[in-house]
């Protein structure tokens, strides 16, 4: 069990590898690239809302790569604060994507209706745990920040016996309740005393390996005239032209109209952009990888889904964390729990490629079981998994949703940063819109490149109540196209 999820374990996939045959010549309106729930949920908000023919090409397995080994968590977090995005984005295209992602759920919930597998969509009052009064301090920024933006914002609870009344501002005071300690750490799932705040807010989970592979065989079934699915065919060159694209792999050569990236960004393809600008070197260069390593382990009584993130260590330039789901697991009423947990990551070297199939390092295993006991009551588990997933990470830690710059033939869903399933569904239905022809407003997910002519940007109007950002900021917890 080197690498090996409970998504996967439980898949339970019945039909065949759907292969190109030898000497065909395929050719469709949309090729897309990745077939995970960023490729699949783009392929079904595009056969939704036009009338292209979508051809989805996987390199492995559907949902075998990144959507398999993650945490299967929901948030609509960012990996930056909102402050911090502000900085860069202004607050109009901020709280405008911001807002967008966090009201993505229904689109979820679409396409779990749309596959016949909502039950898997298991929503939660959802927790994070916060030791540290610095973070703290810099949580009830970005909270007051939101809160002037016209945005929800978490509620907060504090530890009556913390004594926070100094730390927390004025303007906050009407916003946080002041809770026992027995029942702060009840909340948050742990005996660990350290803990002298939670943020409330709506998380969940799902897997997303099983749901993911629901939702394409519908698709195949829903459509059979217009969608198109390919596996084990890794793509290794794709060539753009000024109105059309080719996609190279081992024995063939797919002609398209438009080609939508929706993979992680590191497998061993080229960019040829015959059609204006290099983009290859922009576009690889634009991304970093991070290896995510989880454990999980099943017990034998049942528990009520939960989703909790928790900030253990003083502040720390990493601004290392941990983030835990707890679900019902396996059939009922002989059902048991299944406790998650993630956090222990990693960068991946630069111009190194991942290998899904290296060992899980004992080093890894030991931190992730180390806050396991630290955090939870000790009882007999009865099953093990551990595994790692490689996420890619834009340069902005902001998704990238929409057309490259220097040529609209190729377009992009991608860049899971750590929080993958919302920003994903949000993006495929981004992407579909603009393959309909409508005209969406600017936007911070929109790719960007300054040698290309770019749109018209929104102009940023100055809000004095947005605080100054700060050097350091507080990291939202994260699920996953990734590995959260």
């Amino acid at each position: 069990m080197l690498n090996l999820s409970p998504w996967l374990d439980t898949l339970n996939r019945h039909r065949g590898v759907h292969r190109l045959s030898l000497h065909e010549k395929p050719s469709t309106d949309i090729a897309i690239v990745g077939g995970g729930i960023a490729g699949v949920a783009t392929a079904a908000a595009v056969l939704e809302k036009t009338d292209k023919r979508v051809l989805l090409i996987e390199a492995d397995l559907v949902a075998h790569a990144a959507t398999g080994h993650n945490a299967g968590q929901i948030v609509s977090y960012f990996e930056r604060s909102f402050v911090d995005l502000v900085a860069e984005f202004g607050p109009t295209l901020t709280t405008r994507g911001v807002d967008a992602i966090e009201q993505s759920w229904h689109l979820l919930h679409k396409l779990a209706r749309f596959a016949g597998d909502e039950k898997s969509i298991r929503s939660c009052t959802g927790y994070l745990g916060i030791a540290d009064p610095e973070k703290l301090r810099i949580f009830f920024e970005s909270i007051y920040a939101r809160h002037a933006a016209g945005l929800s914002t978490e509620r907060v609870l504090l530890s009556e016996d913390a004594h926070l009344h100094d730390l927390l501002p004025r303007r906050m005071r009407g916003e946080v309740s002041f809770i026992e300690k027995e029942k702060l750490l009840a909340l948050l799932g742990t005996t660990d005393e350290r803990y002298i705040a939670a943020g409330v807010s709506q998380k969940g989970c799902t897997n997303s390996a099983v749901f993911t592979e629901k939702l394409v065989t519908t698709l195949l079934a829903h459509y059979p005239k217009r969608f198109r699915l390919i596996e084990r065919t890794p793509v290794q060159h794709v060539i753009l032209s000024k109105r059309s694209a080719r996609l190279v792999t081992n024995e063939h050569t797919i002609s398209a109209e438009r080609v939508i990236l929706c993979t992680n960004g590191f497998e061993r393809f080229t960019i040829q952009n015959e059609g204006g600008a290099a983009i290859d070197p922009k576009f690889h260069d634009s991304l970093h990888g991070v290896i995510g390593y989880l454990s999980a382990q099943t017990y034998a009584q049942p528990s009520p889904v939960a989703a909790v993130s928790y900030y253990p260590f003083p502040h720390s330039p990493d601004d290392a964390y941990f983030y835990v789901t707890k679900r019902h697991w396996g059939a009922a009423p002989f059902g048991k729990t299944l406790i998650c947990v993630g956090g222990a990551d990693e960068p991946l070297p630069e111009r190194m490629h991942y290998n899904p199939k290296a060992p899980f390092p004992k080093e890894k295993l030991a931190e992730l079981r180390g806050f396991l006991t630290a955090t939870f009551p000790t009882e007999p588990a009865l099953q093990h998994y551990q595994w790692h997933g490689l996420m890619g990470y834009t340069q902005s830690g902001v998704r990238l949703i929409g057309a490259e710059p220097c040529n609209p033939a190729l377009l992009y869903n991608l860049g899971c940063n750590g929080i993958g399933i919302l920003p994903s569904i949000f993006g495929a239905f981004r992407i579909a819109a603009l393959l309909s022809g409508k005209r969406l407003r600017p936007s911070i997910f929109d790719p960007r490149d300054q040698r290309c002519e770019l749109p018209v940007r929104a102009k940023r109007p100055t809000l004095p109540f947005v605080p100054k950002a700060s050097n350091v900021f507080i990291k939202p917890p994260s699920p996953n196209q990734s590995t959260r």
